[in-house]
């Protein structure tokens, strides 16, 4: 249990301010932001006793603290997070103050942390915002019992109006950095993707429209009209793997919006996925198998993703498959479910599928993608598999073809439609 001293209203509205702990507050007085919030930690241990102080944000699920700020042992340290459950963190941010004048380490056995840096007393103070949720901690640990009106009590008390707001600000900052991050380097990655691509349609387009006016001239042998029109198509699929990519680069804007949960057939989705292909399997004199899977597998996920990822997998398929079969399999499986994609094509390296299967986090790794040739499908489809909290995974080696399996993990799993495991 807590130790809550009887002198509480030591700590009420009435209490004159102790001239140490003005001091402190007027040397806080013109700086802020995190320099405030590492100048309170600091001073909590230089000034008022402590041997660890630090300022924390609290988890949306409340289950976890992340310090902002944190002073030990003489020094800042870097950042961390760490769980609640078995800390007397979990009493401080559930109570109006938490207090352990000696022995917190006895009471909670399971932090190792106050076992191994011998604290004996702690303080905790809440910082709730406007709205009565918490949203943050004070916190301060000591080596030495601490007495029962401490000033460190009575500083995170008064400082924590400021401390609280200051934690606002943080926190609003930081999601917006990370929101304009992600936004510019969206923009700039699509502007020069685009700048990049439009140069490469051009020249295709010029040598397919010269072709067909050759034709419809009449100024091609008619022995070489067939010749002609097979490169027509040749360049046609490589027009059409140039629009693939732009297709897939728009879904980028998926980063940014919320994944629906709904329940689908994957057998469903796998026949979709078929049909739209066949005909560009035929043209090549490629056969795609039947799917064997009739009975319905239903998970729970977002179909719109899932049938983009499937669909940019069978491109792939088509495109790299010069003779052969491509076959779709939907199964239950020990983890969960999957549609595989196998065809008997050229296959990738290690190396290979390491390079296309890396993140697009990067501004230049969208060019990087498309440049040496692997287009945007891969890297967007696992993307889009990661969203809904599937999985994209490849086996593969050099001139033995190819298997891409969509995987669905046991959780996202549903015995029929509407009714959720």
């Amino acid at each position: 249990m807590s130790y809550m001293p009887d002198t509480v209203q030591s700590f009420g509205s009435n209490l004159e301010i102790n001239p140490t702990i003005k001091a402190l507050l007027e040397g806080l007085a013109n700086v802020s932001g995190i320099t405030y919030l590492k100048a309170v930690s600091k001073s909590i241990c230089d000034a008022l006793g402590a041997d660890i102080a630090l300022v924390g944000q609290l988890s949306e699920d409340r289950q976890s603290m992340q310090t902002i700020a944190m002073y030990r042992f003489g020094e800042h340290v870097d950042d961390l997070q760490y769980g609640l459950r078995g800390t007397p963190c979990a009493e401080t941010v559930t109570s109006d103050y938490c207090i352990y004048r000696k022995g917190v380490q006895h009471e909670f056995p399971d932090d190792q942390d106050l076992v191994d840096d011998a604290i004996e007393g702690y303080i905790g103070y809440p910082l709730i915002d406007e709205n009565g949720k918490t949203i943050g901690a004070i916190i301060a640990l000591s080596q030495q019992p601490i007495e029962v009106d401490s000033l460190i009590m009575d500083f995170a008390r008064i400082a924590a109006a400021r401390t609280r707001a200051e934690l606002q600000h943080y926190i609003l900052q930081k999601k917006l950095q990370d929101t304009l991050s992600d936004s510019l380097i969206l923009n700039y990655t699509k502007s020069m993707f685009m700048a990049n691509i439009s140069h490469e349609m051009h020249n295709p387009l010029a040598s397919m429209i010269g072709y067909a006016a050759l034709i419809r001239d009449g100024q091609v042998d008619p022995k070489e009209v067939r010749d002609f029109a097979n490169s027509i198509c040749t360049i046609g699929e490589t027009l059409q793997a140039l629009v693939s990519d732009i297709i897939s680069l728009s879904s980028l804007e998926l980063w940014g919006n919320s994944i629906a949960k709904e329940t689908f057939d994957l057998t469903d989705t796998a026949i979709a996925g078929k049909r739209m292909q066949m005909q560009q399997a035929a043209s090549k004199n490629l056969k795609i198998l039947p799917i064997k899977q009739t009975e319905p597998i239903y998970v729970v996920g977002d179909i719109t993703l899932t049938k983009k990822a499937l669909l940019n997998v069978l491109i792939n398929a088509v495109k790299y498959t010069e003779n052969g079969e491509i076959e779709i399999s939907i199964s239950k499986t020990e983890d969960g479910a999957e549609i595989a994609i196998t065809d008997t094509g050229i296959g990738m390296s290690v190396e290979k599928i390491s390079a296309i299967t890396k993140p697009m986090k990067d501004i230049g790794s969208t060019y990087e993608f498309h440049q040496n040739g692997a287009g945007l499908g891969v890297p967007l489809s696992i993307m889009m598999m990661e969203k809904q909290g599937g999985q994209l995974s490849i086996e593969s080696a050099e001139g033995k073809g190819t298997t891409v399996r969509l995987h669905f993990p046991k959780e996202l799993l549903s015995d029929k439609e509407g009714d959720f495991i």
